[in-house]
């Protein structure tokens, strides 16, 4: 059944990696993110009004230092989209933000790699400082909206953990939870309901099965035309006809566009929707 969450405040009223995927990753995806300085997003301290942690993509720049019982990064380790988000919501000074980046390996295949070497162990040591990061804060800062960003390996670690796949989230880390936004995840699911307007008609290459657990991240909206109270996701998981990952097009061409999502409007449809919720008009 789905939860009906109340927020903290507002200001108005799947998976293991197969061989041949491996293979398959390691020769399609590289990527030329720069790292992003968390604390040039940092509006305010730790439990502020609201909190967004991102977790960058696969091979996107680790960030530097450690903080919160090394679970997040001192600064950056945003990786470019969720970055790009972290500096929007900056700008707005209207909502006080503290940002924050999970601390994980983000490796495909790295034998070399003591953290992890492949995408799978990357993928769980992920999930299991998000997990933790998420109960932490919903403990110590009561008051707090978290806001979850991921991109693309760090999309399928927030599905990874809202959908229960190393244990459930306490019912109070779930009620603070007030956005999510995933770019480009390989556990895209067609036709699930949080999927973006106009996202890809094909599954992911984790995709197979809905992640229906994602379906408890509901609140009660004012719906146009008739503005009759409704549940809404709070999620919203975007995904471009012909990704590589989140639609299994795994060719050069797939690579493109998986990159591609700076270069649309995604990055500002995604902050208007995380603001949406925050301020009580979605």
């Amino acid at each position: 059944m789905s939860v009906l969450r109340a927020f903290p405040r507002s200001l108005s009223r799947r998976t293991s990696l197969s061989a041949v995927a491996l293979v398959t990753l390691v020769a399609t995806v590289a990527t030329t993110s720069t790292a992003i300085p968390a604390a040039a997003a940092q509006a305010t301290q730790r439990c502020a009004f609201t909190t967004l942690v991102g977790v960058r993509g696969s091979t996107e720049p680790a960030g530097s230092g450690s903080s919160n019982g090394g679970r997040t990064y001192t600064s950056g380790g945003l990786g470019d989209i969720v970055g790009t988000l972290a500096r929007s919501a900056a700008v707005d000074r209207d909502l006080p933000i503290w940002v924050e980046a999970i601390s994980y390996p983000a490796v495909i295949l790295d034998t070399a790699n003591t953290a992890a070497q492949t995408y799978t162990t990357s993928w769980r040591a992920g999930m299991r400082n998000l997990f933790d990061e998420i109960e932490n804060l919903a403990a110590v800062c009561p008051m707090t909206n978290i806001v979850l960003a991921g991109y693309s390996q760090g999309a399928h670690v927030i599905d990874g953990v809202l959908n229960g796949q190393i244990g459930s989230l306490s019912q109070n880390a779930r009620n603070h939870i007030s956005a999510v936004v995933m770019y480009g995840s390989p556990a895209y699911h067609q036709g699930d309901p949080w999927n973006a307007p106009g996202s890809g008609t094909s599954n992911g290459i984790f995709g197979s099965a809905s992640s229906v657990n994602l379906g408890l991240y509901q609140r009660l909206a004012y719906v146009p035309p008739s503005y009759a109270l409704q549940a809404r996701s709070v999620i919203r998981s975007y995904c471009l006809a012909g990704d590589a990952f989140c639609q299994t097009n795994l060719t050069p061409a797939g690579k493109r566009v998986h990159e591609s999502y700076l270069s649309t409007s995604i990055p500002n449809d995604s902050w208007s929707f995380i603001k949406g919720w925050l301020t009580d008009n979605n």
